[in-house]
């Protein structure tokens, strides 16, 4: 007879969810920081073509689509493990 086994859940991660459900989560997240690089190079584009300004403010408009894109990937991770930020953990809130 066989003992059963137990599943040791992450803290933060919803056990009840499917495995495939973590897989979309975690891909969401590729496809946010790509559209976000994507936005600022074609606004940027936008902006120098109108300004004259070439490459300006298409190269700061996609590296603060990469900086706003790592904000994101840091804020969602800290969401799915439970980590709290220091203002949420001052407040009492999760």
């Amino acid at each position: 007879m066989n003992a059963p086994t137990e599943t040791v859940a992450r803290p933060g991660l919803d056990a009840d969810k499917p495995p495939m459900w973590k897989a979309y989560a975690a891909s969401s997240i590729g496809i946010e920081m790509a559209l976000y690089v994507i936005i600022g190079y074609f606004a940027g584009g936008w902006v120098d073509s109108k300004l004259g300004t070439p490459p300006l403010f298409m190269m700061l408009l996609v590296i603060v689509g990469v900086a706003f894109g790592i904000f994101v990937m840091i804020r969602a991770s800290r969401a799915a493990w439970g980590i709290k930020s220091a203002d949420a953990a001052s407040k009492g809130q999760r």
